[in-house]
């Protein structure tokens, strides 16, 4: 490409050689000593040159007006260029936010899934109904392992959620689902701990009950013996009514306040969907 400057530079020369040959020429011609053999007159010679200089001139004009065309066209086709190519960019710019769009779509339906999860688990219902399976006859092995399941599970609310935020809680909204999850688990733990220990406590005295019964069955222990063994077996009976009334009183002490964290808990499960919708829709539209 031709810079503007050079075409101006080239333009004033020719037009100054333009102008200066034909003067230089009215000295020329009428000198009789010339070097060179001068065909025709001195009027000839002048029309001549005015006609040749005027075609030129004419000539550089178009050349001129030739070469600003071309220029202008060349800046069009910059523009039309950077143009298209701003255009490709925000385009590229969009497509890229609409592919991490779909990815914090997936990260959202993750999070959903994990919050529905977290309240179901998180739901004082599951300890009110594993008290209604306590034997104080018999025993409670799959009673205790469903409550390590459930222990398991309160666990899995944190690290799930922790896993979806890489640990890192910026947001109010993030942060206030945490502390009340946080909350809601500490609470239901002390419950569990308090249910597992009198639990261990009936089923050490269940386990020896068929022992006793059948000693009893058999007949061979004296009456002193036999009225001990009933005696002791009586009272293991009723330390597993204390024990399983000491569960009971523990999850209606501890009920009323579990249900006010269970309605937290489910107004910031909501609060934090919202947030998280309007906030991904939000990073789009930028």
């Amino acid at each position: 490409m031709i810079k503007p400057r050079k075409i101006i530079l080239y333009i004033v020369i020719a037009t100054i050689a333009i102008f200066t040959v034909p003067i230089g020429l009215n000295y020329l011609l009428p000198l009789n000593n010339s070097l060179f053999n001068i065909n025709g007159n001195e009027e000839k010679w002048f029309s001549f040159w005015s006609s040749y200089s005027g075609a030129v001139i004419s000539g550089l004009i178009t050349l001129f007006v030739l070469f600003s065309t071309l220029i202008q066209n060349q800046k069009n086709h910059i523009k039309q260029t950077d143009h298209a190519d701003e255009l490709n960019r925000q385009q590229m710019s969009f497509q890229i936010k609409l592919f991490g769009n779909q990815i914090k779509q997936k990260w959202l339906i993750d999070l959903k899934a994990v919050l529905s999860d977290n309240l179901n688990i998180l739901d004082f219902w599951n300890i009110e109904r594993m008290s209604n399976k306590i034997s104080i006859v018999s025993s409670n092995r799959e009673l205790i392992a469903e409550i390590a399941q459930l222990e398991s599970q309160l666990k899995s609310t944190q690290t799930n959620l922790s896993i979806l935020y890489h640990d890192n809680f910026v947001d109010m909204q993030q942060k206030t689902y945490k502390d009340s999850v946080d909350n809601f688990v500490n609470n239901l733990n002390v419950v569990l701990i308090a249910f597992t220990k009198h639990l261990l406590a009936i089923e050490k005295v269940v386990v020896d009950i068929p022992f006793r019964i059948d000693n009893l069955e058999k007949g061979e222990l004296s009456t002193k013996n036999r009225a001990l063994l009933i005696a002791k077996t009586d009272e293991g009976y009723k330390g597993n009514e204390k024990n399983r009334d000491n569960i009971l009183s523990t999850i209606a002490n501890k009920k009323a306040e579990i249900k006010m964290l269970s309605d937290v808990l489910k107004l910031v499960t909501i609060e934090l969907i919202k947030h998280e919708e309007k906030k991904i829709a939000n990073e789009l539209l930028r």
